[in-house]
């Protein structure tokens, strides 16, 4: 099938378009095993370059091209708290560095000495004032506020709270959102200089 994408209203959600590569990965459960954060590192590059980095056309029909894409997010917000776990921002964080997409982190925590922008909790929901579709939130927190995240959704702003995943292929999803193009060589089936892109 041909992937599902696009620019306008139907570019909003998740991502992972009904028809492309990533569609039946969002219904899976994954369990993450563990690894040194250098492996980590080492996955999340060559997957980002096989993978992210390119565009293809796994349709290859005749008189038409189908360019499949992943466009990054202009900006990260990094949701934590008290009970977040340092490893797991820091596979966060690694994965900001090697898709190359500014990031910004907000802690619910008050005693937190890294220097975050600390936010009251039942506040979240002003963060939504200043941020655009291109914006993800990757939460490193548990359990989210219920009215945070209805507003969200309203708003068509991706939010992702699962635990970070060891696995490039499905972490680097996160922090792009997928898009198709099709360009047609053809009307009523006469083709017309089809060229190769």
């Amino acid at each position: 099938r041909q992937p599902f994408g696009g620019v306008k209203a139907s570019s909003f959600g998740f991502g992972m378009k009904a028809g492309g590569p990533n569609y039946i990965r969002q219904f899976i459960n994954l369990k993450t095993k563990k690894s040194s954060l250098l492996k980590i590192e080492n996955n999340f590059k060559t997957v980002y370059k096989e993978h992210f980095s390119r565009e293809t056309d796994c349709s290859k029909i005749r008189g038409q091209h189908n360019i499949f894409r992943y466009i990054k997010a202009n900006k990260i917000i990094i949701l934590t708290d008290d009970k977040t776990k340092k490893e797991d921002l820091e596979i966060v964080l690694l994965s900001c560095k090697i898709t190359k997409v500014p990031y910004e982190i907000v802690s619910t925590d008050k005693n937190n000495t890294l220097g975050h922008q600390i936010i009251n909790r039942d506040k979240l929901i002003s963060l939504l004032n200043t941020i655009d579709l291109k914006t993800r939130f990757r939460s490193l927190i548990q359990r989210l506020p219920e009215e945070f995240l209805r507003e969200c959704y309203k708003k068509n702003i991706s939010i992702y709270n699962r635990p970070p995943c060891t696995n490039g292929r499905f972490e680097l999803l996160n922090y792009y959102r997928e898009q198709s193009l099709s360009i047609n060589f053809h009307r009523y089936g006469n083709l017309m200089g089809e060229t190769n892109l």
